[in-house]
């Protein structure tokens, strides 16, 4: 889901900044480049509408307690090191509408430790996995007017594999957000996304995006709920300190060999990292960035394929440890292909 978000968030963000009239003043090319120009500031504000990114958390020892249906599974400490990337594409746009496409890869290396197995039956022991992702979202945006105001509908069709499990899953999403009002100072815009995917907690979340500025400060702050708010502080016209919170979440396939639990199972985490973030723009396209502070995961939960994320059957909880995280990141540098209306 937040794929599809970020590809309409960059229409939330760009077309309210232009008013009507600028259209007669500009010719439709000039324009273009605008927007595109006004695209790539956003995006030092909003990293999850940057074109691609690698980024790596690693945490230290967590205690995490599993249970089984209930029972004591086992317990031990966990060391993670998460590794993300992402390209986005743009495809094509003509008019009021664009195509994008965007390819991904989460790998989760695991370290497990000083384990107290307490069911001989799946009788754990200390072991390091490593559990890989693949991922390829197609979405189509449309942006459009209600009641004078900007409003933006996308719908994304998101696959998710894992080749050496032979496993793949296709999920489609929709999205519709209005933006009700935008001046030098805040904006705001409140949204709907739909998710279709069985493992979702909610299949309809509600999407506020929320910004304003403290001149009298030199911050911002930015509100992208349910995912993000951070204060945010320009420190030069190159670097740039953030502080808040995100919440993210892995997304997992798992083969079991036991033959009274799914042999086909997913895992969702949930994530939380609170922290600060530095930034640095090391030439005209590419941001480097490093954040630390305190991973937290309320929820790891592993469920049948096909079943509701009430229906778990192996549930871990994790303490709360620090974390680091090292990001490389490039600023939109592909329009897409662009077609007259």
């Amino acid at each position: 889901m937040k794929t599809i978000i970020a590809c309409a968030l960059l229409w939330v963000i760009v077309i309210p900044a232009f008013g009507q009239g600028l259209k007669y003043q500009l010719s439709p090319k000039a324009l273009d480049s605008l927007k595109f120009t006004y695209y790539r500031m956003a995006a030092l504000k909003y990293p999850s509408i940057r074109q691609a990114s690698i980024s790596t958390d690693f945490v230290s020892n967590a205690n995490v307690n599993t249970k089984l249906l209930g029972d004591d599974l086992f317990d031990g400490k966990a060391q993670i090191v998460r590794v993300k990337a992402h390209l986005t594409v743009p495809v094509v746009s003509w008019g009021k509408n664009s195509i994008s496409s965007t390819f991904g890869i989460t790998n989760q290396h695991l370290n497990l430790s000083s384990v107290n197995s307490y069911t001989p039956r799946l009788g754990v022991k200390n072991m390091k996995t490593n559990l890989t992702t693949l991922n390829f979202v197609a979405s189509f945006t449309r942006t459009d007017s209600l009641f004078h105001k900007p409003l933006t509908l996308s719908v994304a069709a998101s696959g998710l594999a894992n080749a050496e499990l032979d496993r793949t899953r296709l999920v489609f999403t929709g999205f519709a957000s209005i933006n009700l009002f935008r001046n030098p100072v805040s904006s705001l815009s409140v949204g709907l996304a739909l998710i279709s995917d069985r493992s979702s907690v909610t299949p309809v979340t509600p999407i506020i995006s929320y910004s304003r500025k403290f001149s009298n400060m030199g911050m911002e702050l930015l509100a992208d709920m349910p995912s993000r708010i951070v204060l945010r502080k320009e420190l030069s016209a190159k670097s740039f300190v953030s502080l808040g919170s995100e919440l993210t979440g892995n997304f997992f396939f798992f083969n079991l060999n036991e033959s009274n639990l799914p042999a086909n199972a997913i895992g969702t985490t949930l994530i939380i990292k609170s922290g600060v973030t530095l930034e640095h723009l090391i030439s005209k396209s590419v941001v480097v960035g490093v954040s630390a502070g305190i991973f937290t995961t309320p929820s790891t939960k592993l469920m049948g394929d096909t079943a509701r994320p009430a229906d778990y059957f192996i549930k871990t909880k994790t303490t709360n440890e620090p974390y680091l995280n090292l990001t490389v990141s490039f600023l939109p540098f592909w329009k897409g292909l662009k077609l007259q209306p």
